[in-house]
């Protein structure tokens, strides 16, 4: 029958509101509903992709010109099948027999372990160099070394992720909030990346690399694959063994999902970075870890789907770069967007496509997705 595509982005949020119905603002729904349409370059024909508000015409017409053999993509309920392949971002939801989609109630308590900060501390102990400490109400805060950076327990691509430059600043924000997360040393980065894995029955396999922009709050901007200067080679002038690195991930999580007695099939993402501390470089292995779709999963999706790029590159543009520009056509912002990037970064791009919508309803998103291929 096909896969039917449902991207949550608000996953994270779900898990942490969860039983209760977590209920944003009017600028992250529109965003979330931004964000949906990414699975829609991953689809085929024979797919749908389910989208949880009504379709924006404007860019169903831009992504058929595009992808001609991509999914359908359905704002409306209609009965889908059991025997259907059920795709979500972050593992939510089962089809019924009705073919309904209903929360999952063991999906729900597996993806909050997984996912959760606090329970991935697990993980990494054993190589925790930046002495990371479970933070609430009643962690002594006393003793510790800043600048520290405090995650929430579950968050997304680096959102509400705090900076803390002394104990005043925590003490504050640790007594005017009930936000229970992880706080451990900040380090200034020279260069983050990820390690992408598929998880099967049997098997952690490893897909590709990838590196990341992240700005001065912690958040995703960007995510490149370079397959003429690998991310192997890269790692191995600052005399990092890349092989090393990955079976290490690997055996680590392997022994996590064991210890846990968790299951779980599907997409994997685990980030790290390289800081200097005096003059030497040293490597966080692993920094976020996402038992789920990530920016830099779709990335490598796509350049299955573009093999004659050499690069290919993800990146978040902020509204700022468009809100003036609410009639023009997609494809001429897109011609936009080519130019803008080949100006900046001085070289030639291949294939530009937008991947989520700038405008929904005639409302501006906050930013949108576009993959840049040369």
């Amino acid at each position: 029958m096909g896969n039917l595509f449902r991207l949550n982005p608000l996953f994270e949020f779900e898990l942490s509101a969860f039983p209760k119905i977590f209920e944003p603002g009017p600028a992250i729904i529109l965003k979330g509903n931004s964000l949906e349409y990414l699975f829609l370059i991953l689809s085929s024909s024979n797919d749908t992709v389910l989208l949880t508000h009504k379709k924006e015409l404007s860019f169903e017409e831009y992504s058929k010109k595009i992808w001609n053999n991509s999914g359908e993509l359905r704002d409306t309920y209609f009965r889908f099948y059991s025997d259907w392949d059920f795709v979500e971002w972050g593992k939510f939801h089962s089809l019924n027999r009705e073919g309904e989609i209903i929360s999952d109630i063991d999906k729900i308590k597996n993806s909050f372990v997984l996912n959760s900060k606090i329970s991935q501390i697990q993980i990494y102990k054993d190589l925790d160099k930046l002495e990371t400490k479970v933070l609430d109400i009643n962690t002594n805060v006393n003793d510790l070394l800043f600048p520290l950076v405090f995650k929430p327990d579950l968050s997304f691509s680096g959102i509400m992720h705090r900076v803390f430059s002394n104990r005043e600043e925590l003490l504050a924000f640790q007594n005017k909030n009930n936000s229970i997360g992880v706080i451990q040393e900040y380090k200034n980065r020279v260069f983050d990346f990820s390690f992408l894995y598929e998880i099967s029955d049997i098997n952690i396999e490893y897909l590709c690399s990838t590196e990341m922009q992240i700005n001065e709050k912690n958040t995703y901007l960007s995510s490149k694959i370079n397959n003429e200067y690998s991310l192997k080679s890269f790692l191995e002038s600052y005399s990092i063994d890349f092989t090393e690195v990955n079976e290490k991930i690997k055996v680590l999580v392997r022994g996590f999902l064991s210890r846990m007695k968790l299951q779980y099939r599907g997409a994997l993402s685990v980030d790290g970075f390289i800081y200097k501390e005096g003059s030497t470089f040293q490597i966080r292995e692993i920094s976020e870890i996402n038992f789920r779709y990530t920016m830099g999963r779709i990335l490598y999706e796509i350049s299955l789907k573009y093999p004659d790029n050499k690069i290919h590159s993800l990146v978040t543009i902020s509204s700022k770069e468009y809100k003036n520009k609410r009639e023009t056509r997609l494809f001429d912002l897109e011609t936009e967007f080519k130019l803008q990037y080949e100006v900046q970064n001085q070289i030639k791009v291949k294939t530009c496509i937008l991947l989520t919508p700038p405008f929904i309803g005639g409302k501006l998103v906050s930013s949108c997705i576009v993959y840049y291929g040369f």
